[in-house]
């Protein structure tokens, strides 16, 4: 699967780049996950109907739960909630808000409502290559089940792929490892079907 952030439309709240997300969807055969600025049932209709297989609410899981109750009634298997945390507190905006909701409050929150799926980022490793946070993954793995879960930030490795794999995570979003050539995503594909 393609992880897309549209980051301009996550610190504003409007998606800025779905024209360049209908033409990578248009593009490819792979399914894609699309999350940045989707704080609307509208925004996830544009995007679905564009071919975008799942969307990501993050900002919108904290601040409108309502939206989110009825974004998962219309669209359970569609929709992933974000959780983007810093040392156990969600961010919002794009990272630039934190906030004083616990990862484990918004899980349960959004448990509630019938959540199927969640990415979990710790945005103080993302990008960074320092290794993912994998306490941080089997803490949200479990307080999320049954639900699955995608482990985000930190990678630098393959070592650092099987370590996800082992936790139970469904996936893991790699980008700046493989930018870098750190590994080549056959590699990682091996790396999650092997352990």
């Amino acid at each position: 699967m393609i992880h897309i952030v549209d980051l301009d439309g996550a610190r504003t709240g409007f998606q800025k780049n779905l024209k360049e997300i209908q033409a990578i969807v248009t593009a490819i055969d792979v399914p894609v996950q699309v999350g940045g600025g989707i704080r609307s049932l509208d925004n996830i209709n544009r995007l679905l109907e564009a071919g975008v297989e799942r969307t990501v609410i993050g900002t919108a899981a904290v601040e409108n739960e309502a939206f989110v109750a009825e974004a998962l009634r219309i669209h359970p298997d569609a929709i992933v909630i974000g959780i983007d945390a810093r040392e156990g507190l969600i961010a919002t905006k794009g990272w630039e808000q934190q906030e004083s909701v616990s990862t484990n409050e918004i899980i349960q929150r959004m448990s509630n409502l019938g959540a199927r799926h969640y990415v979990h980022t710790d945005i103080s490793r993302d990008g960074a290559l320092t290794g993912p946070n994998v306490e941080a993954i089997k803490d949200v793995i479990t307080a999320a089940a049954p639900a699955s879960v995608i482990a985000s930030g930190g990678v630098a490795s393959i070592d650092d792929i099987k370590a996800l794999a082992r936790t139970g995570a469904l996936g893991v979003i790699v980008g700046k490892a493989l930018y870098n050539h750190s590994f080549s995503l056959n590699q990682a594909l091996a790396a999650m079907s092997q352990s």
